[in-house]
């Protein structure tokens, strides 16, 4: 029988400048150069019925499978509220699918409780990190900025297009979030209410401009914009208001204020939306006038408020 190295076309495992791996990374240990080439596996055509080994390892392989425990699975809703199923083991205690746990993106079991902080911790390590903000340049704010953006850009968080209407995790913030605010004096809420309102809502949008307009047509120049939370009485904040006439005028969009609360868009339920919002500012001896989305250029004389 012929040696390898006597073989055409075949490389020598002997041969040290031509291993057989290094040319298989290089892609030339293919077709002719194969040792195995032209060659037949040892089980080509063999059956455990044809053959003893192959009925021997058939055998084996039966006894083990027999021997394992079959597991049932079954079909679960993510409860989550994302709406999506996924397959489980029936005796499993997996309620999410992954990621879905609406907790930093893991499962609940691997997150340990935080340690409670006492409130001087708290204002100690707030004070710091906003003195560390407060010490850096421009150049690095904005660097910085670019870079949370860059790492941050075509991301989703787990939270996208959920709401507190189907996402548990959602409704159970919510309600937290209300019964901290429903505790707090009327001066704090109001105060919290100003600072998020004064970052968020700095400029009047396209409606609230055009609503400016139709006040500034009618009283002059004594409504000033006040949307940006520069006026919030009993934890209602006031669109616009005149100090000269004590008068608030509210800005109420359709959907906010009628389809969000599932009402139709009927005059009816619009003098009802305006009765429960009027409230907070009448109590506290202002006037209020609405300008409502669909018809803007309807607008409530002053001295007919009230009648």
């Amino acid at each position: 029988m012929a040696s390898i190295e006597d073989r055409p076309g075949i490389k020598s495992h002997r041969d040290s400048s031509a291993c057989c791996m290094c040319e298989a990374k290089r892609g030339n240990y293919i077709g002719s150069n194969n040792p195995m080439f032209g060659r037949k596996p040892w089980n080509a055509g063999l059956t455990k019925d044809t053959s003893a080994m192959l009925a021997k390892i058939g055998r084996k392989n039966a006894i083990h499978l027999a021997g394992r425990q079959k597991v049932t699975r079954e079909i679960r809703s993510c409860e989550c509220g994302c709406g999506k199923e996924f397959e489980c083991k029936a005796n499993s205690a997996q309620k999410y699918l992954f990621r879905h746990s609406g907790r930093k993106g893991l499962p609940k079991k691997r997150i340990k409780p935080m340690p409670k902080q006492s409130l001087e911790t708290c204002l100690k390590k707030s004070a710091a990190f906003k003195k560390i903000w407060r010490d850096r340049s421009i150049e690095e704010k904005k660097e910085l900025a670019r870079k949370i953006g860059d790492a941050n850009r075509g991301k989703t968080g787990w939270s996208a297009g959920l709401t507190k209407e189907n996402n548990v995790s959602l409704e159970k913030l919510s309600k937290s979030i209300k019964k901290y605010h429903d505790s707090l004096p009327t001066e704090e809420r109001d105060r919290q209410l100003a600072k998020r309102l004064s970052a968020a809502c700095q400029r009047p949008n396209k409606f609230e401009f055009n609503c400016m307009s139709k006040l500034k047509e009618l009283y002059g120049n004594n409504f000033k914009y006040t949307g940006d939370g520069s006026m919030v009485v009993n934890h209602r904040s006031a669109d616009a208001y005149s100090e000269g006439l004590k008068t608030v005028a509210l800005f109420h969009g359709i959907y906010w204020h009628l389809k969000k609360l599932g009402l139709d868009v009927t005059e009816e339920n619009k003098r009802l939306v305006e009765q429960a919002d009027s409230m907070a500012f009448s109590s506290a001896g202002y006037k209020v006038i609405f300008i409502w989305e669909d018809n803007v250029d309807n607008v409530v004389e002053v001295d007919k408020v009230g009648d």
